[in-house]
């Protein structure tokens, strides 16, 4: 009996992935540039025939699937473009300042952003030639610049490619910083920047996004590539701001494909008598009048007002009259009692499936056996170049400045909760150890005092983030003995207390004397001094502080 073949709806690979197929994201960019699926499987008749109504459908649907997939003609404008490409990539990888770009220029529609995405993916596959197996490696960074942008809007958008979460009180100071750090330590060589027409110098706003390009083509060690219509006829290249971003660019024509000669024409036999000219239409067409402005359309004129309206003794002319008539809109209330609760800023996180899906990091940062969390989070913070108390706030479904949540902080760290929660030390939902050891394993010599203080600082030091096997040479311990010992800790709690330092405290203190808010206290101890607090233990400290300064008078 022969098995009938395994068959996958289409429409089903596309529900999911249909988010990540966008050449703006990571995640969209390295699915462009994978090897394409294998085609499917051409049945023979017989297998064919014995197929089901549905099951055919299906069949047919994913051979067609596989046939729009169209391929990319090498061109000779295509070839120009990736060759100059590459050829300015050599040159601009030793560069230190001054770094040479291409700009494609040409009509609509003649296939610009398929030349240069068409560069961006010969060098990724370059790239990934060269360093096998490095995931942490972004090599190309391919942007859009959007209708009326603004400066912080193509940082938004380089941020949005590489996966860093950017919210309303993200400045753009800080998203710059963040994606200049995150492109150098992944080694981003190329950056391709489309619909470059977008871009207007005749206004403030598009002078400023110009300004901003060339701020980050001279931060980020990499080749630009920009591409636009008409590039060369517009504004963008003209005056002192205009020549200074034409500068270091190597221009590139990309006119339309010629025709042959001939092409345009229908195909005869050379034997063939010649087609018979038309003849001249009977009825010249008339060139139609524009139409009137919307004032005098005939469509557009107001209805006349209700006679009974006009009359003071009608008693159908108030309002009153007509609330209970069909048709008529409700009274809009008039007291505050009468309105509908206005919903909630923020909602209450209530159930695991009620937090936000948070996309990856681009940097993974791997825990550390007996970690705490906040040092961990501190540590991922500060290898995506963003600041602690920004991804904190991320963290926290409750608000902003509480304890991070163990799942959404697994989400940004590209990391199962499970693991999280079993590394770190203090990780909400920790497992208890296991009370039956396995076999064959030495036990750790708990009556030796000295050992055991041993022990209870390499804890200490674990959960500041040191790596294990530094922490057992300095205590003179067996790394498999430390790391056995750290999974048989119990679960700590997750606790931020003001600390015993007088140098915290005096610094807090003053920021407070400084007319200070709590958050922008926490904030900063947090971002500067690397010691995380929550707004109630700010409170506390500056209320206790208040009355023991109230008692001493």
């Amino acid at each position: 009996m022969t098995a009938r073949p395994t068959i996958t709806d289409p429409a089903d690979l596309n529900g999911d992935e249909a988010a990540g197929r966008h050449l703006t994201t990571l995640e969209g960019w390295r699915q462009f540039t994978a090897d394409p699926p294998p085609p499917p499987e051409l049945l023979p008749r017989q297998r064919h025939e014995k197929l089901g109504d549905l099951e055919r459908m299906l069949y047919d649907e994913a051979r067609l699937d596989h046939h729009a997939r169209l391929r990319v003609v090498a061109t000779s404008a295509v070839r120009h473009a990736v060759t100059c490409g590459r050829r300015l990539v050599l040159l601009n990888r030793h560069a230190v300042s001054a770094r040479r770009g291409l700009i494609l220029s040409g009509p609509a529609g003649t296939g610009k952003t398929i030349a240069i995405t068409q560069l961006g993916r010969a060098h990724e596959l370059l790239d990934r030639a060269r360093h096998p197996g490095r995931a942490d490696r972004i090599p190309v960074v391919y942007i859009t610049v959007p209708p009326a942008a603004t400066p912080r809007m193509i940082a938004a958008e380089f941020a949005r490619f590489l996966g860093l979460p950017v919210t309303r009180s993200a400045n753009i100071t800080d998203i710059t910083e963040a994606v200049v750090g995150v492109c150098t330590d992944t080694r981003t060589g190329l950056v391709l920047v489309d619909e470059l027409h977008n871009i207007s110098l005749t206004s403030r706003s598009g002078a400023e996004v110009a300004d901003t390009l060339k701020y980050f083509s001279e931060r980020i060690p990499a080749t630009f590539v920009y591409a636009g219509i008409d590039i060369e006829r517009s504004n963008l290249l003209s005056g002192t701001r205009g020549a200074q971003i034409a500068g270091p660019l190597h221009p590139a024509a990309h006119p339309p494909l010629p025709l042959r000669r001939g092409m345009d024409r229908p195909r005869r036999h050379p034997g063939a008598a010649p087609p018979a000219p038309r003849p001249p239409p009977r009825h010249a067409r008339r060139p139609r009048p524009p139409p009137p402005p919307p004032n005098r359309r005939h469509d557009r004129r107001p209805l006349p007002p209700d006679p009974r309206r006009g009359h003071r003794r009608d008693p159908h002319r108030h309002r009153e009259d007509h609330q209970g008539r069909p048709g008529r809109h409700p009274a809009r209330p008039r007291r505050p009692e009468q309105c509908p609760p206005r919903p909630l800023r923020r909602p209450p996180v209530t159930d695991t499936g009620d937090r936000p899906t948070l996309r990856p990091l681009p940097v993974r940062v791997a825990p550390r056996l007996g970690e705490g969390t906040d040092n961990y989070l501190r540590r991922l913070a500060r290898a995506n170049h963003l600041k602690p108390s920004y991804l904190n706030t991320l963290a926290s479904p409750r608000s902003n400045t509480g304890r991070p949540d163990i799942t959404l902080l697994a989400q940004l760290a590209a990391r199962r909760p499970a693991d999280l929660r079993r590394a770190l030390a203090d990780a909400p939902g920790k497992p208890l150890p296991e009370q039956r050891e396995p076999a064959g394993q030495p036990e750790p010599p708990e009556d030796d005092f000295h050992r055991r203080i041993d022990l209870l600082f390499a804890y200490s030091d674990l959960r500041k983030g040191i790596p294990l096997r530094i922490i057992a040479r300095r205590y003179k311990l067996h790394p498999r003995e430390l790391r056995q010992s750290v999974q048989r800790q119990p679960p700590r709690r997750l606790t931020r207390v003001i600390p015993d330092n007088d140098t915290q405290r005096r610094r807090i203190r003053a920021l407070a004397g400084a007319g200070r808010s709590t958050a922008y206290i926490w904030a900063r101890m947090m971002d500067d001094h690397d010691t995380p607090l929550t707004n109630a233990a700010i409170s506390d400290f500056l209320r206790r502080g208040r009355r023991s300064t109230a008692t001493r008078r």
